[in-house]
């Protein structure tokens, strides 16, 4: 035995002095400098020896099997030698490796563990290369695996406490640094993101005074990151945080100071014995804020909303440019829903991968993403301005009635078209709806009425009711990015008598979903706009309710006769008109469709819409649908938005808990003809359009929403 072992040392003592000198080298240097940075090799080679001892203290009574278990022995320490040799001979690289992401340390680690795996069973094989005998690969088989086992041990130390050492010296001296470099300083950060893991791992290493003398005054300050457990839900609304928890767009921005509270803070220094001496500065917890979006109603809006898209997507491009969601309680101005299409995942936002395949995405220029990126976050509810069509034309005749320009018993003939200065400008039904009433203008969507009415109300009236409902003004919604929309509508001095038509019916001017599905609210709840908002209260961290959102009433837009008198008109669209495709049975709804056409005229793109409110009285619930651009072969089908928005009410209605027809006990039916499904008609084409104010993004980087509002709450605690 003694001379096997002698034969081996003889044999393989370079091996043996390749790993025991940098070995003492390395311990050596770590014992004068008294910070121990590899440690864990000691750890490794008193457990290795563990392993072994047993070996020895049975030497006697194993000693007909020596010959076996001397071999698997040298497998097994061969094994660790070789390992531990590798460890540290990558100790630089190690170093390295500190330096670069956590996941591509793990990546590199992985890789360094299964090269040692390699090398050292590769060692065990070369110690039996000449042994051939049944017996003899089973030894090999007992060797190699007791040896992998002895390393796990140990390398399970080197793992534990690997990362803490590479970075140690770094901190250390970086330290070191910072006393040289800013004397007088109290509060320096060395290291941020640190994980939990590693935290627990310095944490122990602060703790041992004994073996690390020189770790002083360095501590762990714990910190936050929101995270968003239901994904890419209400994604617009919500919005996310990038670095140190800072909002970016959404609740998340515009109520960011609430919600992030008062960092708190540790000042250290040396008293004259070099004891740390600390003053702590303690931190003011943030708030909670409670949003008016139901969660369950929001789910219904965005399984409708995705269903619609994926059964029109083909060809690589999504069901549509976007489709877009609001829904409001008119009584107090709070959203309930706010959704669109595309939306992101709030937990990545900056994955496009549903827009986007990986080769589209590695082929567009940095500016080219950020583009992308930017566009996909804007919320179109708030942020996009586009014509709205016929969902306007409520509010031409509410200007009238207003005035007293008109009184609710004119009637107009339509004959398919109107000339206004010599040009001639189309109705939906090119073969005219014949004489109408008021209500029967807005149930059949007529154009030629409209138009008529806008020429008895006038320029002046008419604009000054634009700015009356919201169109041209901030909501004052509590959301960061709210469109600026003034310059995109006429003066009385700027509209002509084409302006004045065109605007009658939603063209030729621009708006946002939050600007009129408020503006609308107002029509049918009596008159009364409230400021729309997606927060109700703010809460401390015990729940203790600390502020409240009331309905903040802005101003009284058309009085109650008015509004009656609209809603009459609105219900005709749902009996008899444009809007009967999108009946939920059992309930009394009012609703106005819209099929806007977009620029540039005859370009075959349109943005269809349906805004709707039930019950009759006392409207409980509006509903404004929005799909930009359907990725159909003809745009202006009002079918599509009809059937998004009849599969939303259905759902929503009961949900909500909206009162019935059966509750309500009124089911009276507006009566009037039904002219069918009738094909849009286009203005003249010899008409030359002179609006220019594209749909798309107005955002007002310089507005800031107003949280002065909120009143305190009388809740007690």
């Amino acid at each position: 035995m003694t001379n096997k072992i002698k034969d081996i040392l003889k044999t393989h003592k370079y091996l043996l002095l390749s790993f025991f000198l940098p070995l003492l080298i390395l311990e050596g240097i770590a014992i004068a400098e008294k910070i121990q940075p590899f440690g864990s090799g000691s750890f490794l080679i008193v457990d290795a020896l563990h392993q072994y001892l047993p070996f020895f203290a049975d030497y006697q009574e194993k000693l007909k099997h020596m010959d076996s278990m001397f071999y698997s022995f040298h497998a097994g320490l061969g094994y660790n030698f070789l390992g531990l040799w590798a460890y540290y001979l990558a100790s630089p690289l190690n170093l390295v490796i500190a330096l670069v992401p956590k996941s591509m340390l793990t990546m590199v680690l992985s890789h360094l563990y299964v090269l040692k795996i390699a090398l050292c069973c590769f060692t065990a094989a070369f110690y039996f290369r000449k042994r051939r005998g049944k017996d003899e690969i089973s030894i090999i088989a007992f060797g190699m695996a007791y040896g992998l086992c002895s390393y796990m041990v140990g390398y399970s130390w080197n793992i534990m406490w690997m990362e803490v050492m590479m970075m140690l010296p770094l901190i250390l001296y970086g330290v070191d640094k910072l006393i040289k470099e800013s004397p007088d300083s109290r509060y320096e950060v060395l290291v941020s993101d640190v994980d939990y893991a590693t935290a627990q791992k310095f944490k122990k290493i602060d703790e041992d005074d004994k073996k690390y003398p020189n770790v002083k005054g360095i501590w762990l300050e714990e910190d936050y990151l929101r995270s968003y457990p239901y994904g890419s839900m209400a994604s617009d609304v919500l919005g996310f945080v990038y670095g140190g928890n800072q909002g970016a767009l959404g609740i998340e921005s515009a109520y960011n100071s609430i919600l992030n509270g008062t960092d708190g803070r540790e000042y250290g220094y040396f008293d004259s014995d070099s004891s740390v001496e600390r003053t702590v500065k303690p931190a003011k917890n943030g708030n909670t804020v409670v949003s008016t979006i139901d969660v369950t109603l929001q789910n219904i809006v965005e399984k409708c909303i995705l269903e619609f898209n994926s059964a029109h997507a083909a060809d690589g491009n999504p069901g549509s440019k976007n489709t877009a969601v609001i829904i409001m309680n008119p009584n107090t101005g709070e959203i309930l829903a706010e959704a669109s299409y595309p939306n992101f995942d709030l937990n990545d936002p900056r994955n496009l991968s549903l827009l986007y395949t990986k080769e589209q995405w590695d082929a567009m220029s940095e500016e080219d993403q950020v583009e992308a990126m930017n566009d996909l976050w804007r919320n179109f509810c708030v942020s996009d301005a586009y014509e709205p069509g016929s969902t306007a034309k409520p509010f031409t005749v509410a200007a009238g009635l207003e005035t007293g320009t008109l009184t609710g018993n004119e009637s107009y003939y339509c004959g398919g078209s109107k000339d206004v200065l010599g040009t001639k400008i189309s109705c939906h039904y090119k073969s005219g709806h014949g004489q109408e009433t008021i209500q029967d203008a807005i149930a059949n969507s007529c154009n030629v009425a409209l138009m008529d009415m806008a020429a008895v109300i006038g320029p002046e009236n008419f604009t000054k009711y634009q700015h009356i409902f919201g169109f041209g003004e901030y909501t004052g919604i509590d959301l960061p990015g709210e469109a600026e929309t003034s310059g995109l509508l006429y003066t009385a001095d700027t509209m002509g008598e084409i302006d004045l038509a065109t605007n009658s019916f939603g063209q030729n001017f621009n708006v946002t979903m939050t600007q009129m599905v408020s503006a609308f609210s107002s029509l049918v709840n009596g008159g009364y706009y409230y400021e729309p908002h997606v927060v109700k209260q703010i809460q401390d961290e015990d729940g203790n309710v600390i502020e409240t959102k009331d309905p903040v009433l802005l101003r009284k837009t058309v009085s109650s006769e008015t509004s009656k008198m609209l809603r009459q008109y609105l219900k005709a669209t749902m009996d008899y008109g444009t809007g009967t495709r999108a009946k939920v049975e059992g309930y009394d709804i009012g609703a106005k469709t819209g099929t806007a056409e977009k620029l540039p005229r005859g370009n075959g793109k349109y943005l269809l819409s349906y805004i709707g409110y039930a019950p009759q009285n006392n409207p409980e619930v509006v509903v404004y649908v929005v799909i930009d651009e359907p990725n159909t072969a003809v745009q202006d089908d009002s079918s599509l938005v009809l059937g998004l928005s009849q599969k939303i009410m259905s759902e929503a209605f009961p949900y909500l808990g909206i009162t019935t027809i059966a509750q309500s006990g009124q089911n009276a039916q507006a009566q009037g003809q039904n002219f069918g499904n009738t094909e849009y008609t286009d203005y003249d084409e010899n008409y030359e359009d002179t609006y220019g104010n594209a749909d798309g993004s107005y955002v007002d980087e310089n507005y800031t929403p107003d949280l002065d509002d909120w009143a305190s709450s009388d809740v007690s605690e």
